[in-house]
């Protein structure tokens, strides 16, 4: 199928040549990650970005380009240099993911907390930025073996997603199901993350919740059984 949209489009190459505009070379690049040719990509989407370096989305299309060729350490100084000179929420979130994949936990902590201080809306999208934010640094903290702190993170994040929860139900319905479901995911890594016994506590009590919700959720069974037996 790659190969039959690469023929289809193979006058990509031809316009961005005489006619190298971002715009082209956006095209190129996406149809080069289409046939599975990221290099290639890379190149399409770097003359892009030299063309308006302050487009963001060309800022992510190249990041995400860096990545999937394995570029780890480009990827990250990448997106540092492009949210020194730019607030961006997603740039951000997109280097503290990178950051955490690498087990780079200090550069992951302090990544999320200025990309917490980028959110200034007080809309539902705000709201569903920082529990994105913070289970992500939950899991930054429980790789860097803090689990207590880890917990106490999640235990905020749960409380914001309840609160997104209620507000999607008025605001927008639609994404009720996601919503859910990102609240289901914020119990079972409270439920993973759990030690002490005031923690494994509150941890069956949220699964418990999370189950009120997805019934059928066998992961969420599961953690819950792998609580009790920490229990017994």
């Amino acid at each position: 199928m790659g190969m039959d949209l690469w023929k289809h489009d193979g006058n990509f190459r031809e316009i961005a040549k005489y006619y190298p505009t971002p715009p082209n070379l956006v095209l190129l690049g996406e149809a080069y990650m289409n046939i599975q040719e990221p290099d290639k990509a890379i190149e399409a989407f770097e003359g892009a970005l030299a063309r308006n370096p302050r487009d963001p989305l060309l800022t992510a299309k190249l990041g995400e380009a860096l990545v999937r060729t394995h570029q780890f350490t480009k990827a990250v100084h990448f997106y540092q240099d492009a949210v020194k000179s730019d607030e961006n929420f997603p740039l951000r979130f997109e280097l503290a993911k990178l950051q955490f994949r690498l087990g780079k936990w200090d550069g992951a902590e302090k990544t999320i907390q200025q990309a917490l201080g980028d959110l200034r809306d007080s809309g539902l999208m705000r709201q569903i930025g920082e529990v994105d934010l913070l289970t992500l640094l939950a899991k930054v903290q429980r790789g860097a073996g803090n689990y207590h702190q880890a917990q106490q993170t999640l235990i905020k994040a749960k409380d914001f997603q309840s609160r997104v929860l209620k507000r999607a139900l008025l605001e927008q319905p639609s994404i009720i199901e996601k919503m859910k479901v990102q609240y289901c995911k914020i119990c079972q890594l409270v439920g993973e993350i759990a030690e002490r016994p005031n923690e494994m506590e509150f941890a069956i009590k949220s699964i418990k919740e999370a189950m009120e919700l997805r019934p059928d959720d066998w992961e969420i069974l599961s953690t819950l059984c792998k609580l009790y037996l920490k229990v017994i």
